[in-house]
């Protein structure tokens, strides 16, 4: 794409002006914003993503900035809550996990039915048992469960913080819309301008009609490609609005459609931020520690649960009182607990598996997405080296070309083209970077960092 852009750039300025004074170039900084196509000696429109007043639909919207974005999402979403909710049945389970056993109340009745009477014609006993965890068993359980609820609760912030990189993205999406929007308009703008030197020309019989009507139509192909964009605008703020989970919300994104300005050559530093911070790699971690508490737990539960039991026996006729005292416990002759024990050592090896899985994609994501951070980089760049300061240059040409008779309707018009063709490069340029920061963020755990952007500011040439 910006290979095309430098050559039609190229051939545009040549076919109008082949005897123009070559532009003097002043060296740009790697990230600035581009200048507008009818700025013919400088720039000085605001640079990319910069708080403008909304136009057309936009202006219809709420205004809302990243950070009150980010913030909805994870107060405000149904989804987050449905989340949150999750960690509330782990919780339950924690409540559980602390109760004692209840204590069993037995009431047994003997009655003479034949047979000689000893004087205990009827009997009557009443045996109260309390189950003893006596094998450390509740313990176990506090603490299996207290890792269960982490684990709930790393992945419900792990579950957040996609959602969150989702949210940012569609933000991003939505402020390179309305910038789309914000350049097209400008274009149909200095369109307009051109019309009227094409205008004063046929007026005075140096044109034909022809010039004027292809000008018109050129400029009323413009409006329509407006009209689409501001319709892409409407999708980006429907999208958001999606992910926030507010109906009827139409938000207007504010701020600036800048880079962060990563280090994309630091991948130790990097690294080491995603092992300590990314929300996916500790949700595996509190996992796996919550399988091999399991284990645990599932030895101390095959341990017999002695009864302690106390009571009295009654009896009628010689009116006897007796107390009854014993201790009664299952024997582990068959059910050893093979079968708990089994089913967390697997739990327990699946989880070891999925951190070790979910670590090395993260490590290969974060290197593609730091080979993509620098190309997307670089790209922009080279655009704002060989094309973007050019641009002034290539319009007063090109005009300057046709009222002298040197040039005819197309060569104005394709230049007009190129320039427009350039503004918006840089913007989809602009726009994959800050994408690919954002992928960045998010594998090192730091999705809903905002305020340490770097502005894209004009350039002085």
């Amino acid at each position: 794409m910006i290979d095309a852009v430098v050559f039609a750039l190229a051939l545009a300025g040549t076919a109008a002006a082949p005897a123009a004074v070559p532009a003097q170039e002043a060296p740009a900084p790697p990230v600035a914003a581009a200048p507008p196509a009818d700025t013919p000696t400088g720039w000085s429109a605001a640079p990319i993503g910069a708080t403008v007043p909304a136009t057309g639909a936009a202006a219809e919207g709420e205004p809302v900035g990243l950070g009150e974005v980010l913030r909805l999402v994870r107060e405000r979403s149904p989804r987050s809550d449905v989340e949150r909710a999750r960690v509330g049945i782990a919780a339950a389970e924690r409540t559980a996990a602390r109760v004692h056993p209840n204590p069993e109340l037995d009431f047994s009745s003997t009655h003479l039915t034949s047979g000689t009477n000893t004087g205990a014609a009827e009997e009557r006993a009443f045996v109260l048992g309390q189950p003893l965890l006596i094998f450390g068993q509740l313990s176990e359980r506090k603490r299996a469960a207290d890792l269960e609820v982490a684990a709930a609760q790393a992945t419900t912030d792990a579950a957040i913080a996609e959602r969150l990189r989702q949210a940012r993205s569609a933000f991003t999406g939505l402020l390179a819309a309305q910038e789309r929007v914000r350049i097209l308009d400008e274009e149909r703008t200095d369109l307009e301008s051109v019309s009227h030197i094409v205008t004063g020309r046929a007026a005075a019989g140096d044109k034909s009609a022809y010039d004027a009507l292809r000008i018109d139509l050129e400029r009323r192909a413009r409006e329509a490609e407006l009209a689409a964009a501001r319709a892409e605008v409407r999708e980006a703020s429907g999208a958001l609005a999606i992910l926030v989970g507010d109906p009827g919300w139409h938000p207007v994104a504010t701020g600036e459609l800048a880079p962060e300005g990563i280090d994309a050559h630091d991948e130790a530093a990097l690294w080491q931020a995603a092992s300590e911070k990314l929300p996916a790699l500790l949700a595996v971690r509190r996992e796996s520690e919550a399988a091999r508490a399991g284990i645990d737990l599932a030895k101390k539960e095959r341990l017999p649960v002695p009864v302690l039991q106390a009571g009295g026996q009654f009896t009628q006729d010689a009116a006897s009182d007796s107390f009854v005292a014993g201790l009664s416990f299952g024997l582990p002759v068959f059910d050893r607990g093979q079968g708990g024990i089994a089913r967390a050592s697997a739990r327990s090896g699946a989880a070891e598996l999925e951190t070790a899985a979910i670590t090395a994609e993260t490590r290969a994501d974060l290197d593609r997405a730091l080979a993509v951070l620098r190309e997307r980089r670089g790209a922009l760049d080279q655009l704002d080296r060989d094309v973007m300061g050019r641009l002034p240059d290539l319009r007063r040409m090109s005009e300057d070309a046709y009222r002298e008779g040197a040039s005819d309707i197309l060569d104005l018009l394709d230049a007009s083209r190129t320039r427009a063709a350039a503004r918006q490069a840089r913007l989809d340029a602009v726009e994959a970077l800050v994408q690919s920061e954002i992928d960045v963020l998010a594998l090192t755990g730091q999705v809903d960092r905002v305020g340490s952007a770097t502005p894209v500011a004009p350039a002085v040439h």
